[in-house]
């Protein structure tokens, strides 16, 4: 993913900054810099999420030079999220060769139906609605845009309700590895790959079907308007992880190659949230106000 870099032009300012000298220029364009980027991760922060942590994650420091101050923003989340995406259907995505081998049943990958159809497990995560939603979406907030935001929140606090009585599904170490790691002091990836999994998880309860859709009813794929095959809360498990005091929310459903998979994983194309180019856009006067101090802050030591 190239750099997204936003060049500070210091245009009519120019002739002022050339009196302060190279070190004048370089702290003129570090203190506009800053304030850009500060700018630029507080508008992402009123506007993200779930997408947040890993949008702040890719904006990276000011670097200055002679005449530039640059921001530049990594990774494929955060350039999708500022620049925007196509329209995708997941199956080529999620069920692709090339990133996700083919493994025997049980196992963490993708696998072959006797039919000879692709399919795997895909773990979708919720958030209580009282959160952040900044790890997950809020329980009901996706039933915002057809039901409106009031009903949603009802959605939500309905669906909490009943999962938050479900007995935990605890997701931990076999009795063996459990041991291992506490007389080592630490859990090694060699003792985590042995004792995580099937021999160290214990089912608990899951949210029924009938239950789930009389509350949340199933919902259209935007694009295709397919319905889904149950509510987007059925089968919710409540985990804990061992000796935690929080744990989380999650269902599980299956992207297959199978005919009836297919028009319920379209991604809808996405408009970009262009942060970055309203910062650049609307700095000029600050970027004044900035040179403008500078510059008689400098006048005044001189005398």
């Amino acid at each position: 993913m190239p750099a997204y870099v936003h060049p500070i032009d210091l245009g009519e300012y120019h002739a002022r900054l050339i009196a302060l000298g190279p070190e004048g220029i370089r702290r003129a364009l570090a203190d506009i810099g800053e304030v850009a980027r500060h700018r630029w991760a507080r508008a992402a922060q009123a506007a993200l999420h779930t997408t947040l942590a890993d949008y702040l994650f890719g904006l990276q420091p000011v670097i200055v030079s002679e005449d530039t101050a640059a921001i530049t923003l990594v990774g494929v989340l955060p350039n999708l999220i500022e620049h925007g995406m196509d329209q995708v259907d997941l199956h080529n995505t999620l069920l692709s060769f090339a990133k996700v081998p083919i493994v025997p049943p049980g196992q963490r990958g993708m696998h072959m139906s006797k039919r000879g159809h692709l399919y795997r497990s895909i773990a979708f995560r919720h958030a209580i609605p009282s959160s952040q939603g900044l790890v997950a979406p809020r329980m009901g907030s996706a039933y915002a845009r057809t039901e409106g935001a009031e009903k949603s929140v009802e959605i939500g606090k309905a669906i909490y309700a009943a999962a938050k009585k479900l007995t935990p599904s605890v997701t931990g170490f076999a009795p063996a590895a459990i041991g291992a790691a506490r007389g080592a002091g630490r859990i090694s990836g060699a003792v985590l790959g042995a004792g995580f999994g099937l021999a160290g998880r214990r089912w608990g309860g899951r949210l029924d079907q009938a239950a789930a859709e009389k509350i949340a009813p199933p919902l259209q794929n935007r694009v295709t308007g397919k319905i889904h095959s149950t509510s987007i809360y059925a089968g919710m498990y409540r985990m804990r992880p061992p000796e935690a005091v929080a744990g989380s929310y999650r269902t599980f459903r299956t992207i297959s190659t199978a005919p009836a998979s297919m028009g319920k994983w379209i991604r809808p194309k996405t408009a970009g949230k262009k942060f970055g180019e309203q910062v650049a856009r609307d700095l000029g006067p600050l970027a004044r106000q900035i040179i403008v101090a500078l510059v008689e802050s400098a006048g005044k030591g001189a005398a």
